[in-house]
């Protein structure tokens, strides 16, 4: 509501009540000056801060446009991180529309900005990753040893021996299982029935068989007294027990069979010579599990054995 005092010689004019919150109302003077509430008018003390505040918003102008042309350096600073740039984009964009050309492997981004700019971009789509393929050496030789070996043998092999899966990662039975049913390849099957050429077995038992240690089979390995079997390097050593090889066991010493000691002064050659020629055949030799001079007794012929074992 205008009031008009009619007495008032300068012919001030209020403008309403004053809004609640503030101390009172702005007084308009008729002759176009204005005045606060108080009698203060308007002095040269008002006119200076009003141009302070307008070069304030001039400089601040100033600054955010100056953003605009270091935005490419502030993109490809080497502190920005990918976060600091995503979070640039969703500050500057309001939309983007994205079209995929799958044939020819392609997306046309259109940019709508804040401010009403479109802007329109093309960019390569990444080409499709090879699907994840277990070599087929590998696939190969699990199918081997899946034939005597389970699945947490296998893993303990493939290891040993390096290898990775298609992911780079080491084997695990699960992972050996999983090969093994997407090609087919069978599990180990216990109790497939007699060898004609003599049961194949481990080395321990083999050697429980034989009634010897494992370490003396392992021996026998090393020094090729005995044949063994090994489908790839870090498997388990299998021994096929024939009768030969039960032949090369007994409780008692044959007479005129003599330790390795002897053999060796007698023929005048190193105890590897004398191995040499029991693996080549050349002479016979016998091990002995029991009693207190166990080990390997040699056959010599006739002419070379030492008196003492002529008759034992």
């Amino acid at each position: 509501m205008d009031m008009q005092a009619g007495n008032d010689p300068a012919g001030t004019r209020i403008e309403g009540p004053p809004r609640s919150g503030r101390r009172g109302g702005r007084v308009q003077r008729a002759d176009g000056g204005a005045s606060q509430p108080g009698g203060g008018g308007v002095g040269p003390g008002a006119a200076v801060r009003d141009g302070s505040r307008r070069g304030a918003a001039g400089a601040g102008h100033v600054r955010v446009g100056g953003l605009g042309t270091d935005l490419p350096a502030l993109w490809a600073a080497p502190s920005t991180t990918h976060r600091d740039r995503k979070e640039l984009l969703h500050a500057l964009l309001d939309d983007v529309v994205v079209t995929v050309d799958k044939q020819a492997r392609t997306a046309r981004l259109v940019l709508h900005w804040k401010g009403g700019l479109v802007s329109e971009t093309t960019a390569g789509l990444p080409r499709p990753k090879p699907p994840y393929r277990t070599s087929e050496d590998t696939i190969s030789l699990i199918g081997r040893l899946a034939a005597h070996y389970d699945d947490s043998m296998i893993t303990k092999v493939l290891n040993q021996q390096q290898r990775r899966t298609a992911t780079g990662m080491s084997f695990t039975p699960a992972n050996v299982a999983t090969i093994r049913k997407r090609h087919c390849i069978p599990a180990c099957q216990g109790g497939t029935g007699p060898d004609p050429d003599g049961e194949v077995m481990s080395v321990h038992q083999a050697a429980a068989e034989l009634g010897i240690t494992a370490s003396t089979l392992y021996r026998w390995l090393n020094d090729g007294y005995v044949p063994g079997e090994q489908i790839t390097p870090g498997a388990p050593w299998r021994i096929r027990l024939t009768s030969a090889m039960r032949a090369l066991v007994a409780d008692d010493a044959p007479a005129g069979w003599v330790p390795v000691q002897v053999a060796t002064a007698a023929l005048g050659v190193s105890r590897q010579t004398v191995l040499q020629r029991v693996k080549r055949g050349d002479l016979r030799a016998v091990h002995i599990r029991a009693g207190r001079r166990k080990g390997l007794r040699i056959e010599l012929p006739g002419a070379l054995i030492p008196f003492p074992f002529l008759s034992s």
